[in-house]
């Protein structure tokens, strides 16, 4: 696991971790809409005996709801959220100064996996991720767009997303050995002498504007243009016999 940890993957901007993993940030609107209950929610409030029980079942509920996810937090930072869910379910009580015990929280997160008819299973979902990457390595290049897919994937098994950390180490280790892959896929397949021009390529001064060059498409299909993109190509590939 040490050896693990010492070459995880950047696989994230801070921005893309702070938006897949942070507490929802909510504007007044986002508040009325994620902490509004339905009948079957209220239900579950109602057999809640205390109100600090009661207003951190309703912030992990809302949360979840925004980000699929299950945060553990203090009261300091929930605070504007905190305040709105007192002044609009228990207008009457006193502000709170402590969170609940760890046992009341656990069972509040059960009630919210049930109402979301989600799993909250480690072994289940690092199991889902190391198959689900498996596949998508083979054609997606990309971490956020990797990520991406399984994110929706996830969302469509009903299964709590893994911690970065996690992610870190499973899509890292698969990407390694993706490329490991291909590697010996092309030094196995590919005749000794385009792997030397393919090298000669990559180290030429002016390998931005040679690849430009490969990738730029004709204007038209026109006899003409045709023959000004044969010719061009017969060049290119020449310079880069003798680059």
């Amino acid at each position: 696991m040490q050896e693990l940890k010492r070459k995880r993957l950047k696989l994230l901007s801070d921005i893309e971790i702070e938006e897949l993993y942070a507490l929802p940030q909510f504007t007044d609107q986002g508040r009325i809409y994620y902490f509004t209950l339905n009948p079957m929610e209220e239900a579950i409030l109602n057999k809640l005996i205390h109100t600090h029980s009661k207003v951190d079942f309703i912030l992990q509920l809302g949360y979840f709801k925004s980000k699929f996810r299950i945060f553990k937090f203090e009261i300091n930072d929930v605070s504007i959220d905190e305040k709105y869910i007192m002044s609009r379910y228990f207008p009457l009580d006193e502000p709170l100064t402590e969170r609940p015990s760890r046992k009341i929280r656990t069972a509040n997160n059960k009630h919210v996996l049930s109402l979301m008819n989600y799993q909250h299973n480690i072994s289940i979902a690092t199991k889902v991720l190391s198959e689900r990457t498996q596949h998508l390595v083979r054609c997606l290049s990309k971490p956020i767009i990797i990520i991406r897919e399984l994110l929706v994937y996830f969302k469509q098994k009903r299964l709590v997303f893994p911690e970065y950390s996690t992610i870190q180490d499973i899509i890292g280790k698969i990407m390694v050995e993706e490329s490991k892959r291909l590697q010996s896929l092309v030094i196995k397949h590919i005749p000794s002498g385009i792997v030397g021009l393919l090298d000669k390529l990559l180290s030429a001064e002016n390998i931005s504007e040679t690849i430009i060059a490969f990738k730029r498409h004709p204007k038209n299909f026109s006899f003409k243009q045709i023959q000004l993109e044969v010719n061009g190509t017969k060049i290119r590939i020449s310079d880069t016999k003798h680059c």
